[in-house]
């Protein structure tokens, strides 16, 4: 754990450069620990469901069981064989990304026609330090929500 302190204290030592002087967090440490923690035991409670769903499949998973247990549980693949002991489908990273693509999306609604106002220039891509700039309010819309 005190690795992982002095590499965000030296993080916090970097960011300094960029935005000033961060102030004493007392917690920081103790929250830090937490999640860690949560981290740890978030592994083996999803080994536990795996081992349960295996058990109540009897040792078969489905496509569709090693879609959920990837995406939905966070179980990668290699270690979901590993536990298992069953070879990764050939064809699990196709079905995922075929299912997301026909994850039905609402189409975009465009609440207000912008083509009229002048593009915005990205100033960040030319100066990436640079903290202040001048701005312009071109047009003001009403809240249609």
């Amino acid at each position: 754990m005190e690795g992982f302190l002095e590499i965000f204290e030296h993080h916090k030592i970097d960011l300094e450069g960029i935005y000033g002087k961060f102030p004493e967090y007392k917690s920081f440490a103790e929250i830090i620990q937490v999640e860690y923690d949560r981290w740890l035991h978030t592994d083996g409670a999803q080994k536990a469901k795996l081992e349960k769903l295996l058990k109540k499949q009897k040792v078969k998973l489905t496509i569709d069981d090693w879609i959920m247990v990837c995406t939905s549980w966070g179980i990668a693949a290699d270690k979901v064989s590993e536990i298992s002991g069953l070879p990764i489908p050939g064809n699990l990273y196709y079905a995922i990304a075929d299912k997301q693509d026909r994850t039905a999306k609402a189409a975009e609604k465009i609440l207000y026609n912008t083509i009229h106002l002048p593009e915005t220039i990205n100033l960040y891509y030319d100066d990436s330090r640079r903290t202040d700039f001048d701005a312009e309010v071109v047009a003001v819309y009403a809240n249609l929500k």
